[in-house]
């Protein structure tokens, strides 16, 4: 501590320089080790290879197994969606930012149900073009 004089050392009950530095945190552990996450030159290819074989499965299930049903596909789809969001909220710390959100019958209204109803049509559409579209054009279109 190049600052401190002998003096003010002395008035904290340290005697010496070491003493001080001793009671210091180190700088390693003074800082938490930063976390290695996905790059993305890792998740852009299974984002590819996800959005693929999704196209692909609902072409089988649409045009194969002759599934006429696209909203029947989107509710599973919520439905699903929901429920592994609130099991990932109970059950890890993923989601520990929602407790932060204060939420009101006026903030549902006009900003989450609108955009919950869009993404729900969005959803209808997409699936309803696997009866009418190629897989390559749609994997094309994406």
């Amino acid at each position: 501590m190049p600052s401190d004089t002998k003096a003010d050392l002395e008035l904290t009950g340290l005697n010496d320089d070491k003493e001080a530095l001793d009671i210091l945190p180190s700088p390693a552990s003074a800082a938490p080790a930063p976390k290695r996450g996905l790059t993305a030159s890792t998740i852009i290819p299974i984002w590819i290879v996800l959005s693929s074989s999704v196209i692909i499965y609902n072409n089988y299930l649409y045009n194969t197994l002759d599934f006429r049903y696209p909203v029947f596909t989107v509710t599973w789809h919520l439905c699903f969606a929901a429920v592994g969001t609130r099991v990932l909220q109970r059950t890890t710390r993923l989601l520990d930012g929602t407790k932060d959100v204060h939420m009101d019958r006026t903030l549902f209204l006009t900003r989450i149900l609108p955009i919950g109803i869009l993404f729900s049509g969005s959803l209808v559409l997409s699936n309803t073009a696997y009866l009418y579209l190629s897989v390559s054009y749609i994997q094309m279109l994406k």
